[in-house]
């Protein structure tokens, strides 16, 4: 008498081909939209702290050229500095300190049109930044990154003041 063989036989799958496509396609597009989610959150998470950062520079440089007369002097925004010490420059920095994304602020009184623009550089550039900061232009200005008051690049994201 021969003994039974410890491992069973291959059998074919008892579902139909259709079956496995439809449960393997599920499994991936579940794969792919966690992934593409993840992505979309992590976006949105940093231009929800950009955002604001912007707005409030954009405030305060307004309140200090009315109250002044003149735009404060060229230079970095979160340094201590003289002409910039006032309530609205500190709504600015509550902001600045909230922000997740790194990076160096500045302002110019004459940017690349002539007009006053704050300057966002990042510490490290790259697509996941200019997805970001794809996301704050959609709230702040026209949505196109390459385009109107709020413009990224790949090294940078501008402000402009248009209609000051």
């Amino acid at each position: 008498m021969t003994a039974a063989p410890s491992t069973p036989v291959l059998c074919p799958p008892t579902g139909g081909l259709g079956g496995a496509v439809a449960r393997w396609g599920g499994l991936g597009l579940i794969v792919g939209l966690l992934a593409a989610g993840g992505i979309v959150v992590r976006d949105q998470r940093a231009a929800d702290t950009v955002a604001p950062v912007f707005t409030a520079a954009r405030a305060a440089l307004l309140f200090q050229r009315s109250a002044t007369g003149s735009w404060p002097v060229d230079g970095v925004l979160a340094s201590r500095r003289d002409d910039l010490f006032h309530a609205r420059f500190n709504v600015f920095r509550v902001a600045l300190a909230r922000c997740e994304v790194a990076g160096v602020w500045t302002f110019r009184s004459r940017g690349p049109a002539g007009r006053p623009v704050v300057v966002f550089t990042p510490a490290e550039p790259g697509r996941a930044f200019e997805r970001a900061l794809a996301v704050v232009d959609g709230w702040v200005d026209d949505g196109e990154p390459g385009q109107g008051d709020f413009r990224v690049f790949a090294e940078r994201a501008e402000l402009s003041f248009s209609a000051e």
